[in-house]
């Protein structure tokens, strides 16, 4: 269905908020500023969203929803993909996400509830690829297990974090050290393969 000038407004406030948040922080991103940034008043911007809070937490949700859909079409989709092919794909999903990402890096940091949502996007991935190396369907496979504890924490300290990280900062790193586009995705995938794939074992839940 086509969108309503609502649902465009609303569309345009998160857009400009995800684009402020991730150049000035959280904090540093007032209501006035947003409102202005979207071209708006803030009583339209408080029609759409209770405050500032409301508004991260839609773009973090709405993130997590994102990447659902993405990791259903690389591990469920397309099983004929190879290793690199995979991790191409899901680091462009990344790539595609990168203000959102580097303002969830940001917000982990403090001691509040957005923390949180850095753990479930990384649960949701984590869960995705243990159903598809378990050949089984998400709600077959008990997340309470030991076996998963483990597999969680060895998945999202030398896998995801490293990953998110890579994406935030490669811009940066790549101007700093001189390295092409196409070199550092190369060797940042070669170092995944080899740090973290190579002595990748799936536990049977």
């Amino acid at each position: 269905m086509p969108r309503t000038g609502g649902d465009k407004t609303k569309a345009k406030i998160l857009r400009m908020a995800e684009k402020l948040f991730s150049e000035n922080g959280f904090a540093g991103t007032g209501i006035e500023k947003i409102a202005r940034a979207a071209g708006v008043n803030k009583a339209t911007l408080y029609y759409h969203f209770k405050d500032k809070n409301d508004i991260i937490h839609t773009l973090l949700e709405t993130m997590i929803k994102d990447i659902d859909t993405t990791l259903h079409q690389v591990v469920t989709d397309n099983t004929s993909m190879g290793i690199r092919e995979k991790l191409n794909f899901e680091l462009k999903s990344y790539l595609d996400r990168k203000n959102i990402i580097a303002v969830m890096l940001m917000e982990s940091l403090k001691n509040d509830t957005t923390t949180d949502y850095l753990f479930k996007f990384a649960a949701k991935i984590v869960q995705y690829h243990y159903g598809a190396s378990q050949n089984r369907e998400l709600s077959e496979i008990d997340y309470t297990c030991d076996n998963f504890k483990k597999y969680m924490v060895n998945e999202f300290f030398t896998g995801i974090g490293p990953s998110l990280l890579f994406i935030t900062l490669k811009d940066k790193y790549r101007n700093y050290f001189s390295v092409s586009e196409e070199q550092l995705n190369e060797y940042f995938i070669e170092a995944f393969i080899k740090n973290h794939l190579t002595n990748h074992n799936s536990p049977k839940l």
